[in-house]
């Protein structure tokens, strides 16, 4: 059926079935069975705590709770009652709230970008855009490195690279400026690992992954380690869930719906790579376990908004492209988030930036 006839048809077609068959069974397969439900039939985490943290009461410092005392003893006969009443609670309950400022949760900024080669990417523009942008966290993937390379990390930042078994292949690289909890390369799991896909950032507050997931091209056996890494790729962010809110950003190779794909480049092919039935059930399945696409919540209906364009045939300066990456939260995060923006005017890579600003 051509693009345009489809848009139109509000039935499920054959495809969009098989989608969502294709990701009931990842969820069946690798989720526990105590997943519960929303009454719609839509799976949720179960209430574990990590995503629903009770609100802390702050406690009053003992100087604002000893000045409180003096100031009730002095204006006790000589202040009315409600005078006295308003006076004491901005003590206790205002004042309070200026002590140690700079901890307060501020806003915070984190970009993710394929940038297709580090060493290429840096003298096209990375080196520019990583002074300019400010960012707290940076996701970079598909840095084609396989050591570090201390030369390249900007002024201000602490570096994490993953670097995959293959020469000059796939890997990814974090830079942070504020010290995580704790680094993980990798996710422990032979299924993820090895390629250098996958680097997590603990906080006090959230977790952060940096994630490039894998493209199904190069024959039936990639298709395969493609499913198969989407599986378990949805059992690590679900455990993660399980202890704190998550924040994903990277290149999921895959648009997720027609809106994220320019029409002409599903012309020739019904369901190409990048748009199977199978990539889109493994994405789908990220959403059922309680994340959200930040963007799309957002935008939910901009077209045209691309983050990687084919080489060939001026696509970029034509914006005929694809939305294959993406910023993914957690269900819980989504009131705090301040924005989330594509930056096609950023060069230096096929792909393009994508940066959230959040409150932490």
């Amino acid at each position: 059926m051509p693009f345009k006839e489809r848009k139109k048809d509000n039935g499920i077609g054959p495809e969009d079935y098989e989608r969502e068959v294709l990701a009931a069974e990842i969820r069946r397969t690798y989720l526990p069975e105590h997943t519960v439900g929303d009454g719609d039939g839509a799976p949720r985490l179960p209430d574990r705590g990590g995503l629903r943290r009770a609100r802390v009461t702050r406690a009053v410092p003992d100087t604002w709770a000893a000045q409180a005392q003096v100031l009730t003893a002095f204006w006790l006969d000589s202040m009315p009652a409600w005078v006295l009443g308003l006076f004491t609670a901005i003590i206790y309950f205002v004042a309070p709230l200026t002590v140690g400022l700079p901890n307060r949760r501020l806003v915070v900024k984190i970009v993710t970008w394929n940038v297709n080669g580090i060493r290429a990417c840096i003298g096209k523009g990375l080196a520019d855009y990583l002074l300019t942008a400010n960012a707290d966290i940076i996701g970079l993937q598909k840095t084609k490195v396989n050591a570090p390379i201390p030369d390249l990390v900007p002024p201000g930042y602490n570096a994490v690279w993953n670097a995959g078994e293959r020469l000059g292949y796939s890997g990814t690289m974090c830079l942070y400026k504020q010290t995580p909890v704790s680094v993980r390369s990798g996710a422990d799991d032979p299924r993820l690992d090895g390629e250098g896909r996958i680097i997590t950032l603990e906080y006090p507050a959230f977790y952060y992954v940096n994630a490039y997931v894998p493209n199904s091209q190069g024959g039936i056996d990639r298709a395969h380690y493609r499913l198969d890494w989407d599986a378990a790729f949805v059992r690590y962010l679900y455990d993660l869930q399980a202890e704190k809110p998550v924040v994903v950003g990277g290149d999921f190779n895959v648009s997720r719906d027609y809106i994220d794909v320019f029409p002409e480049n599903l012309r020739n092919i019904e369901n190409p790579t990048g748009f199977t039935s199978e990539e889109r059930g493994g994405f789908q399945a990220l959403l059922d376990i309680g994340l959200v696409d930040v963007f799309r919540e957002l935008h939910p209906s901009q077209e045209r908004a691309y983050t990687w364009w084919s080489n060939r045939l001026n696509k970029r300066d034509e914006n005929r492209g694809w939305r294959i990456d993406y910023f993914l939260i957690s269900a819980c995060l989504l009131k705090k988030v301040k924005g989330c923006e594509i930056r096609p005017d950023v060069f230096g890579s096929d792909h393009a930036p994508i940066e959230l600003k959040i409150k932490l």
